[in-house]
């Protein structure tokens, strides 16, 4: 599960530190949200779904993710989202950040050769 979303949410973040920056930052301030969280989610996507590939702290950066995916799914419903369609993504992603915040970084990771 690691090796699936962690690269999915690296691929989401990067654009977000780079090229696409201000377009995340304006897309962010077009909905009341402040600005601020573009470069903050870009890093925790970019490096967190790196931290998740390698199994570094894997149940902390999993709940990090839970809590945006979770607050995604909210804002949303507060949009007035209210087919499943409309937030389906979000919620598999809150799912498997759920599950790796419950099942940790397994066998294979650095959480494991380190002790954690």
């Amino acid at each position: 599960m690691r090796l699936f979303f962690g690269p999915l949410l690296a691929t989401h973040g990067y654009p977000k530190l780079t090229s696409g920056r201000a377009g995340t930052t304006g897309w962010l301030e077009s909905m009341g949200l402040p600005k601020l969280l573009g470069p903050l989610i870009g890093t925790l996507e970019l490096f967190g779904g790196f931290f998740l590939v390698i199994g570094f702290l894997t149940p902390v950066v999993a709940f990090l993710f839970s809590l945006q995916f979770l607050g995604i799914y909210l804002f949303r419903k507060r949009l007035g989202k209210k087919t499943l369609s409309d937030y389906e993504k979000d919620l598999l992603y809150l799912g498997s950040s759920l599950a790796l915040v419950l099942l940790g970084g397994g066998l294979y990771s650095v959480d494991h050769l380190v002790g954690l």
